[in-house]
C-alpha cells in the first residue's frame, strides 16, 4: 500500500510541474504579447495626437480663407436682395 500511495503522490505531483511549467510559458508569451501591445497603443496615441493637431490647422479660419480666395470665392460686403420674387406655374395635364 505503500508503495502505491508514493507512486501517486509522485505521479502527481510531477503532472503538477509538467502543468505548472505549461501555464508559466504561456504566461510569458501573454506578458510579451501586452508588452508589444502597449507599445503599439503609445504610438497610435503619438499619431493621433499628430492627426488632431493637423486637422485643427486644416480647419482654421485662416487657412479657409486663404482656400476660398484659391477657389474664387470672393468677400461681399453688401447682400444682393431679390426684390420682385417670381414663382413658377405647374400645369398639370389630364
Amino acid at each position: 500500500m505503500k508503495i502505491n500511495l508514493k507512486k501517486s503522490v509522485g505521479m502527481l505531483l510531477f503532472l503538477l510541474l509538467i502543468i505548472n511549467l505549461y501555464l508559466y510559458t504561456k504566461t510569458m508569451v501573454l506578458s510579451d504579447e501586452m508588452v508589444q501591445l502597449e507599445s503599439n497603443m503609445k504610438k497610435i496615441r503619438v499619431e493621433n495626437t499628430e492627426l488632431q493637431k493637423k486637422l485643427s490647422s486644416f480647419n482654421s479660419l485662416h487657412n479657409l480663407s486663404l482656400v476660398a480666395e484659391n477657389l474664387g470665392f470672393t468677400q461681399k460686403t453688401t447682400p444682393t436682395y431679390f426684390e420682385n420674387l417670381q414663382y413658377a406655374k405647374a400645369s398639370f395635364h389630364e
